[in-house]
Order: C-alpha cells, then sequence, then structure tokens
C-alpha cells in the first residue's frame, strides 16, 4: 500500500509488524501474540507515545529522546551505506566517513546529478 507506515521486523524464521501484537513464521504460522490484561487491548505505539507526551506537558517534565533519535538517523545512513557499496559498515566507521553528500556550492540553479551507485563496486569514502 502506498500509505502503509508499519514497522516491520525481519527475521531468519520469523516477522513482526509492530503494528500488531504477534510474531509470526515466515511460513504464516503465529508463533506469538501480546495479550493484554486491558480489556480494550493492548495500547498502540503511537498511543502510548503520545500519552507519554502529554503527561510530561501536564506535569512540567522533559522528554528528552535525542540519544535514540540520532542513532537511529546514524543506522538509516549506515545502512544506505552498506547498500551502495555492498559492504559491511560498521556504525564506527560510518561515524568516521569521509563521504560528502553536499553540494560543492549552495546556490540556486541547477545541479550535477550524482552517479548511480552500484553495490560492490561503489567505493566506501
Amino acid at each position: 500500500k502506498t500509505n502503509d507506515t508499519s514497522d516491520w521486523i525481519y527475521g531468519t524464521k520469523a516477522k513482526t509488524n509492530l503494528m500488531e501484537p504477534k510474531i509470526t513464521s515466515n511460513s504464516g504460522e503465529n508463533l506469538w501474540r501480546f495479550k493484554s490484561e486491558n480489556k480494550a487491548g493492548p495500547v498502540g505505539m503511537y498511543y502510548a507515545e503520545h500519552m507519554a507526551l502529554y503527561n510530561a506537558i501536564r506535569n512540567n517534565q522533559t522528554i528528552n529522546n535525542g540519544d535514540y533519535m540520532v542513532k537511529a538517523t546514524g543506522m538509516a545512513i549506515m545502512g544506505r551505506m552498506s547498500a551502495y557499496t555492498g559492504q559491511k559498515i560498521t556504525y564506527k566507521e560510518m561515524l568516521n566517513s569521509q563521504e560528502n553528500l553536499a553540494p560543492a556550492k549552495y546556490e540556486l540553479g541547477d545541479i550535477p546529478v550524482p552517479t548511480v551507485a552500484v553495490p560492490g563496486k561503489t567505493k566506501f569514502l
């Protein structure tokens, strides 16, 4: 679906959609399902996130998600580097990379189109 915002985790033997509290084997067998004591069912992650935010605002508290947000962005960059180069890239290598995706000069007008990455041929910088 074009409007799907699911969060999927795939393993060698099973997969899960974090929007549904269950783990399904790759053959389709239900391996685990969250059983909530809450009669309304499990609380969705977005609902729980919003409730934490509202409670923090009401109690004049700060929620600092900076650390995991930075690490999640780093993992996304590391994954792109790995996919583009076809190499295993560590988090430390990603942090020390010399790759620079910024334009040579910031100005209006045409910009050069970068070459298409080819796994196994594109070099890690």
